[in-house]
């Protein structure tokens, strides 16, 4: 057996059961869909293998178009509309971006403690 196979069905599910998410939660609230973070990593500028990569498309394969930003390979800032915000890599500029308010964040890695002002939080794992 090939334990990189088992890693890579391993991520592929759980980046599948992340885009589901991201889809109810937008068919949901009609909101625009915005990946924040493309690196494989924070503090860096590599996007093989990214995870929020392979969830893009995911969420491209089941019609629901993202955008993206981050800080390195993406600089352009996202509308300031209120959007669903998924904190795909753990930037530590995304605790003080200014987040639309209205806005949904689901946050996989517990990073906010408290939603930013006039958002809703979603943190996966975590009680709320």
């Amino acid at each position: 057996a090939n334990p990189f196979g088992f890693v890579s069905e391993a991520r592929e599910k759980q980046s599948k059961w992340l885009a589901k998410l991201i889809k109810r939660e937008q068919e949901r609230r009609k909101l625009p869909v915005v990946i924040m973070g493309l690196t494989f990593k924070h503090n860096t500028n590599l996007t093989t293998d990214s995870p929020a990569i392979l969830l893009m498309e995911q969420l491209e394969d089941m019609g629901v178009k993202t955008s993206a930003y981050d800080p390195v390979v993406m600089p352009s800032r996202p509308k300031d509309v209120p959007s669903i915000y998924f904190i795909a890599t753990r930037w530590v500029k995304f605790s003080t971006f200014p987040y639309a308010k209205g806005s949904l964040i689901i946050d996989p890695w517990g990073f906010f403690g408290v939603a930013p002002e006039g958002c809703e939080l979603f943190s996966i794992g975590r009680n709320r």
